[in-house]
């Protein structure tokens, strides 16, 4: 990263080893924030449609037309879609509507250009593809997939840089970039919905080079508030979400909420916030009265005492100690080996503390976690800081 960027990362690599070795090399998948100059376009937001999955460049980028050839078939391709993108000011938008109602995997011959302007990008939007609408599963059909096997030694996937705030990037299968691909500037950029990792189907392992998603400014969401938003983050050979402070960068990354994420299966921490007292695996331990500071604050996340599942319903109990006087939501997951990742959302609770920091808290899950199985919690102040997951505790009967 050069002295004129900050970048948030969502990342993407070549197949790696899926042991948990606590290596850490380049990121695969980015979102990235540069600051530049940027020459004047004309204010008019515009959306493209990709309808060819080959990787041509447009002909005339500027004159309002994603157009690939200049054949009569006029094709839209994702990097031509880009292009055009650039050229307008506003919020653009890249739909997609490549015929034949299968998986349609892009393969870049080269890295995809920087996005320097407001862009939503909606796999969704491809027939047959649909989000997630299970509280208690994950139901999503992704039919668009980013396959960067052909894009050279460090090719970045998708990379938003300076103009690019507020951008959303969800319903797609993004793998094996050798280098990043991403989204973000300044804030607000939205990762939702994707499958960061695993196979076009959501569940097979791909194996990625490093972190699946990491991010190194302020104020982004990975997931959210509905089933619809949450991604799945696993089988990379690093973290799932790393959020930390790049070279360059003289301020920490805060208000980064990563909620609802399925993340399991990667070899180092499910989330990672790199800073404070660490184990040799970078996971943070709690600081008493959550004073420290650092990426995401270095939130302190739940300490779960038990865990008992008795009559269809888990019950996990457990305490807070963090900022006095503040209301935090805690999400709880579930994980059938991991003791610092969740494969499975089971719901959340907001908790207030006390004078001193403190909250006792007892959950109770709609959904019976299996005896023996893990469950794991995270913290997110009102800041918009998610902690790392906490400590699993093992399911008892």
């Amino acid at each position: 990263m050069t002295s004129a960027s900050h970048r948030f990362f969502f990342a993407m690599r070549q197949p790696g080893a899926i042991g948990r070795a606590l290596t850490f090399a380049c990121l695969a998948v980015l979102v990235a924030l540069s600051f530049g100059l940027l020459a004047a376009k004309p204010a008019h937001a515009k959306t493209f449609t990709v309808n060819s999955p080959e990787d041509f460049s447009d002909i005339n980028p500027g004159d309002g037309t994603c157009d690939a050839s200049s054949t009569f078939l006029i094709p839209c391709t994702l990097r031509a879609a880009i292009e055009e993108a650039n050229a307008f000011a506003g919020q653009d938008t890249v739909n997609f509507n490549i015929p034949v109602n299968a998986v349609k995997t892009i393969k870049p011959s080269k890295e995809l250009p920087t996005i320097y302007d407001q862009v939503t990008i909606n796999g969704y939007t491809q027939p047959g593809a649909s989000p997630n609408t299970s509280a208690n599963s994950d139901n999503a059909v992704l039919k668009i997939e980013l396959d960067g096997t052909n894009a050279g030694g460090d090719a970045n996937g998708i990379s938003l840089g300076a103009g690019s705030s507020n951008s959303v990037v969800k319903g797609l299968v993004i793998n094996r970039f050798k280098g990043y691909s991403g989204v973000s500037p300044s804030s607000g950029t939205k990762v939702q919905g994707n499958f960061i990792g695993t196979k076009k189907n959501g569940t097979g392992a791909l194996g990625n080079g490093n972190h699946g998603v990491a991010i190194a400014t302020s104020n982004h969401t990975v997931g959210g508030d509905e089933a619809a938003a949450a991604n799945v983050i696993a089988y990379n050979d690093s973290d799932g979400v790393r959020v930390f402070v790049c070279g360059t960068c003289t301020v920490f990354p805060t208000g980064n909420r990563i909620l609802r994420n399925s993340i399991h299966s990667n070899d180092v921490l499910g989330i990672d916030l790199v800073g404070g007292t660490e184990s040799i695996s970078g996971f943070t331990f709690n600081d008493p009265g959550d004073t420290d500071n650092g990426p995401n604050r270095l939130q302190n996340y739940p300490e779960l005492t038990s865990a008992t599942t008795s009559g269809g319903t888990t019950t996990i109990k457990g305490k807070l100690n963090s900022t006095p006087n503040k209301t935090f939501t805690l999400q709880f997951f579930s994980d059938p080996d991991n003791p610092t990742e969740g494969e499975k959302y089971i719901g959340q609770k907001s908790v207030t503390t006390n004078a001193n920091g403190n909250v006792s808290f007892t959950f109770n899950s709609p959904q019976a976690v299996a005896v023996l199985q893990l469950v794991t919690a995270t913290a997110t102040n009102p800041g918009g800081n998610t902690s790392e997951l906490s400590v699993g505790e093992f399911v008892e009967q």
